[in-house]
């Protein structure tokens, strides 16, 4: 895997195959989520590059992924931010971007920021927006870290392991980091508790907020619409609870000119195993 260093992160992407480039971004939000369980070993990557295509697979910062990052506020806009870096590093003037899951909200971003590097958009099964459960579980890791500071909070999540959301004790929120990344435990180590505290309460604010899927508003859509931009959104077929139909039916609405696709299963789970073909069948139709 390459990589790049810059600032705060050194930012890691798989990359495989020639020809036009796609970029795919991974699913998850302080989830045990990676490029390679998202979009490689299921084998959408693979069948990218077999049919002529660069394919770029980033690991998103804060993920268990070889992506690693200082502790701080994260935000949308610097997920972008890290986007665009890795299509400058791999010398990529424009690429097709297929986003999955909450990777929705950072590829919106990077169009909007840089809408000349995105050939085309897919949003693959958008997240359903934040809930209460979700606030609640930033709000109480920054009251304990505040509490008890950041070594005894690392100690218990060392303990007890990075709870599920909206399990009632903290961690979560960049929990999976923490434990997999030494330069994000060195430097949450290095912070007093208030400060560790802020870093989860503003990145909860910059993160969560936001309909119709988070870190979007209907107006953002709305630009994203009018970037000159083709746009596809796919459901999620079956839906779960983190990806409903009507998110994405939602999110078509929101954005002009954006249509819609046939829904096919979210990768990791079980059921995509049986529908790649044709998900790879659907996608480079429309890449072509």
């Amino acid at each position: 895997m390459p990589g790049i260093d810059r600032k705060d992160a050194t930012r890691w992407w798989d990359e495989r195959g020639s020809g036009e480039a796609v970029l795919l971004v991974h699913g998850g939000l302080f989830d045990p989520m990676t490029g390679e369980r998202f979009w490689i070993a299921p084998g959408v990557a693979g069948d990218l590059a077999a049919a002529g295509y660069r394919v770029l697979t980033p690991d998103r910062r804060f993920s268990p992924g070889r992506t690693s990052a200082d502790f701080g506020v994260h935000t949308w806009h610097t997920e972008a931010d890290d986007l665009a870096a890795i299509l400058d590093a791999a010398a990529v003037e424009q690429a097709h971007v297929v986003a999955g899951s909450n990777g929705c909200s950072a590829a919106a971003w990077l169009a909007l920021f840089h809408p000349a590097r995105v050939r085309t958009l897919t949003f693959c099964w958008p997240a359903a927006p934040t809930t209460v459960a979700g606030m609640t579980s930033f709000e109480q890791s920054a009251a304990a870290v505040e509490r008890d500071g950041p070594a005894a909070y690392l100690d218990a999540l060392r303990r007890d392991g990075v709870p599920r959301p909206g399990e009632a004790r903290p961690g979560f929120p960049f929990g999976f980091a923490l434990l997999h990344d030494r330069r994000t435990a060195n430097s949450f180590l290095s912070m007093s508790g208030a400060d560790a505290a802020r870093v989860f309460r503003e990145t909860a604010a910059a993160l969560l907020p936001g309909r119709p899927i988070r870190g979007l508003t209907r107006n953002d859509a709305a630009r994203l619409g009018n970037c000159g931009i083709t746009i596809r959104i796919m459901p999620a077929e079956p839906e779960d609870l983190y990806h409903l139909r009507a998110v994405a039916h939602t999110l078509l609405d929101a954005i002009p000119g954006a249509t819609l696709t046939r829904g096919f299963p979210v990768p990791p789970s079980r059921f995509f195993a049986g529908a790649r073909e044709e998900f790879a069948r659907e996608l480079l139709t429309f890449l072509r």
